[in-house]
């Protein structure tokens, strides 16, 4: 209710924001972490999004699609959440290489002075991106979920301190999650990419939500399958 209030989504929009949030805090039990897009024109409630998911997400960062290749690659160093701001041009390889624990570790090289040194980095993490236009590569496509943003009645003028309590109302939930269940629910990538969101709504025994997702899932896939050139 709090998420329609400020921006104007769908109900189903916003609970998969919601339930995103909820799978942030599940993340330490997780290999995957699909990318969330905000994807849509100016004005239509991006930076919204991004302010109240800073208050509802699991360990946020909020940083700047404008840093460089090099200071993005840092920032997002063992950071569990980040939300980047202005991301229409980050390196879309930073996106794939966040999505999976299994291959989100690198290295990069480091000049000390009087020699250079080798730096571990973990990129693991969810990843929520405020931008306007879709992916270049159809694999980083098929790691993210994207909310379609669009201009709404208003003005919203969001209470963002309503947030503040379903941070750790959410961080306790996600406990109550048997978050084994997502090994079980894959099949695609684009299975994978949603399987988090899908074990907190069978939790909660949502399966208006349930038969939504499975739509969007149904229509990634076939997108997917079209080829980048469609």
């Amino acid at each position: 209710t709090l998420i329609q209030a400020a921006c104007g989504l769908g109900l189903d929009q916003a609970k998969a924001i919601s339930y995103y949030a909820a799978a942030t805090h599940g993340m330490p039990n997780l290999g995957v972490s699909p990318a969330l897009v905000l994807q849509g024109p100016p004005a239509t409630g991006k930076s919204t999004i991004l302010d109240f998911l800073e208050r509802l997400c699991f360990q946020p960062v909020k940083l700047e699609g404008a840093l460089s290749k090099a200071e993005l690659r840092d920032s997002l160093n063992g950071r569990p959440t980040a939300l980047i701001e202005e991301a229409d041009y980050i390196r879309e390889w930073l996106i794939r290489n966040r999505y999976s624990r299994r291959t989100s570790k690198t290295s990069v090289k480091r000049d000390r002075g009087h020699n250079w040194e080798s730096e571990a980095l973990e990129l693991f993490g969810a990843t929520v991106l405020h931008r306007r236009p879709p992916f270049r590569d159809p694999a980083v496509q098929s790691r993210s979920i994207t909310i379609r943003t669009r201009r709404a009645e208003g003005p919203f003028n969001p209470d963002m301190d309503a947030f503040v309590p379903y941070g750790d109302y959410l961080g306790n939930f996600a406990d109550e999650v048997d978050w084994q269940q997502v090994l079980g629910l894959g099949g695609s990538r684009i299975r994978d990419t949603w399987a988090p969101l899908v074990v907190v709504a069978r939790h909660l025994g949502d399966e208006e939500w349930l038969t939504w997702a499975e739509g969007r899932i149904e229509h990634a896939e076939v997108e997917l399958g079209a080829g980048q050139e469609e």
